[in-house]
C-alpha cells in the first residue's frame, strides 16, 4: 500500500488529485488542508508527500523543512509559482521533486512512482561493507566469501575485489572517512563488481563439485 500525504487548500484540486489517486491500485491518501492539518498527520508513516506552496497558515517551503524531522519520504512540490527561483528554493529546502499547476494526473502519478522507484533502489543499493546475493555473501572486511553459512575458499583475484571505501569514483584511490559517504555512481559501481563476482563464485563452486 502507497500511502500519501496530499497538503492542499484548493478543494477543487485536492478532491480531484485524491479522487485519481484512490482509482488507482493499492493507493492510499490522507488530505490535510492547512500547514497545521498535515503536522497533525506528522508522525504517521508516508510513501510521498504532495505539498503545496501557498497554503493558509504557512508557507509549503517551511513545512517541508519541519516534516523532515519525521519524514525521510519524498516530498513533491506542487505549486502555480513556476519560476525558476522558487523551484530553485524548494528544493534546496528539502523537495525532491516540483510540479508545477496545472498538472496532469497521469504525469502526477508517474512521478510519485520514479521517486518511489528512486528511493527503493537507493535501499536495495550494497552497504560500505558487504555485498549479498543470492548464492553468496560477500564480506569486504575480511575479504571473504560465505555459502550456505560456510565460508568459501577462493583462489587469489588480486585487484578483482570491489572497492567500496573509495571516495567519490570507481578510479579515486583515497579512503573513505568515517563521516563521508559513498556516492551513488560508485555504490553502482562495487554493485556491478560484486554481481560479477558472484557469477564468478558460482563457476568456481560449480567446478569445484564437477571434480
Amino acid at each position: 500500500m502507497i500511502r500519501v500525504l496530499l497538503v492542499e487548500d484548493d478543494p477543487v484540486i485536492r478532491d480531484t488529485t485524491c479522487y485519481f489517486l484512490k482509482s488507482q491500485q493499492n493507493f492510499e491518501v490522507v488530505c490535510a488542508e492547512t500547514g497545521g492539518d498535515a503536522l497533525s498527520h506528522a508522525r504517521e508513516k508516508f510513501d510521498v508527500i504532495l505539498m503545496d506552496i501557498l497554503l493558509p497558515d504557512t508557507n509549503g517551503v517551511d513545512l517541508c523543512q519541519r516534516l523532515r524531522s519525521w519524514h525521510h519520504c519524498p516530498i513533491i512540490f506542487t505549486s502555480c509559482l513556476d519560476d525558476t527561483d522558487t523551484i530553485v528554493h524548494a528544493l534546496e529546502m528539502g523537495g525532491d521533486d516540483f510540479l508545477a499547476k496545472p498538472y496532469h494526473n497521469k504525469i502526477l502519478l508517474a512521478r510519485i512512482m520514479a521517486n518511489i522507484r528512486r528511493v527503493q533502489m537507493d535501499g536495495a543499493e550494497p552497504s560500505v561493507n558487504g555485498y549479498h546475493c543470492a548464492a553468496f555473501t560477500l564480506d569486504a572486511n575480511s575479504h571473504s566469501v560465505e555459502k550456505d553459512g560456510r565460508s568459501v575458499h577462493l583462489a587469489d583475484m588480486g585487484s578483482g575485489w570491489p572497492t567500496w571505501n573509495t571516495a567519490s569514483s570507481p578510479s579515486s584511490s583515497a579512503t573513505r572517512t568515517p563521516s563521508s559517504r559513498p556516492t551513488s555512481s560508485t555504490r553502482r559501481y562495487g554493485a556491478r563488481k560484486a554481481s560479477a563476482m558472484c557469477g564468478r563464485c558460482r563457476y568456481i563452486s560449480t567446478t569445484s563439485a564437477a571434480r
